[in-house]
């Protein structure tokens, strides 16, 4: 099975296709990219029809309630459910998207899911659950126990 060249690769290679090139790559990352595809086939994994997981995003919407005849008041409440998914008109560079280009992000908890959207204290953030609606093949990167470049040099 093949190796990563070092420890940074992985950062080589976003380094790369971020700010060098994105579409027509260096040979260091054809070679990672083909490292990650030999690679992928052990770290496949099955989630289950039914799995729910979570986003976050900071802020609220505002609805107006009935509280006499003569009387409307505007609410809080949660963001209605097309603003908790990615929109491409308003996708900035992120950690896997290019501008443009969205991405679901999502938690497997309700706490890490608003802990990544970074709310002060007393903010507002609206959760949604995600239910996956039938069984989903993944490339679980997280079952690699290989040390990342930061715990090597810790």
């Amino acid at each position: 099975m093949g190796e990563f060249a070092t420890l940074r690769s992985y950062g080589d290679f976003e380094h790369s296709v971020r700010l060098k090139r994105r579409f027509v790559h260096e040979t260091a990352v054809n070679e990672f990219l083909s490292v990650v595809l030999e690679t992928s086939r052990s770290r496949l994994r099955k989630i289950s029809a039914g799995v729910t997981f979570y986003r976050a995003q900071r802020g609220f919407a505002l609805r107006d309630e009935v509280v006499s005849d003569d009387e409307v008041i505007e609410v809080e409440t949660a963001h209605p459910p097309e603003r908790m998914r990615p929109a491409a008109e308003f996708v900035r560079d992120g950690r896997a998207n290019p501008r443009g280009i969205p991405y679901l992000y999502l938690a497997g908890s309700p706490n890490t899911a608003m802990s990544e959207v970074r709310p002060w204290i007393e903010s507002r953030v609206t959760l949604a659950a995600f239910k996956t609606v039938r069984d989903c093949l993944v490339v679980d990167c997280s079952l690699d126990k290989t040390p990342s470049y930061t715990d090597a040099h810790k």
